[in-house]
């Protein structure tokens, strides 16, 4: 049976509820939404995404996303490689992203941050969601990651690849 890892402690016994919500064994804290229209109210809601994720001895990419089709792309010290055609970013896109994040990678479930005390010098990313009302939601970790984090970063690789940057 194929659990869904919960987005706070990381642990893999949880039990679905109804719509897209869950129930971590674990921790027991509940994740996700209960139907459908409160996942669209709430990805609806969401007016601007901004990413950095960067390391002490490697390159440094930052995203910023808004709902009107607005985007910005940065890589620092990056390896380039060949540029693909641009990755064209629409309000339609930004809705349909919002709504992945939202129902399967459990984001606005994350913890505020994820931490690994044991690595000095790694990687560090942040996550800032902006909503309608100017209320802001951070996230952030330092060599410590939410579950699901590496397919968020399969996610939002186009939007490098479209501007020639290979990212992770």
């Amino acid at each position: 049976m194929k659990h869904t890892p919960c987005p706070r402690c990381g642990g893999c016994r949880t039990q679905s509820l109804t719509g897209h919500a869950h129930r971590c064994c674990t921790c027991m804290r509940t994740f996700g939404f209960t139907d459908s229209q409160q996942a669209n109210a709430a990805a609806d809601a969401v007016q601007e995404l901004h990413f950095f994720l960067g390391g002490h001895n490697g390159p440094s990419f930052r995203l910023l996303l808004t709902a009107s089709g607005h985007h910005e792309v940065e890589s620092w010290d990056s390896r380039d490689c060949t540029p693909t055609p641009t990755f064209t970013h629409t309000p339609t896109r930004f809705k349909r992203l919002m709504r992945r994040l939202l129902r399967h990678y459990y984001v606005m479930d994350w913890n505020p941050e994820y931490h690994n005390e044991d690595i000095l010098d790694g990687t560090q990313w942040e996550l800032s969601i902006i909503l309608q009302n100017h209320q802001k939601r951070q996230y952030c970790g330092s060599n410590a990651y939410p579950p699901r984090f590496h397919q968020f970063l399969r996610l939002i690789a186009p939007y490098f690849l479209g501007q020639g940057i290979r990212f992770p």
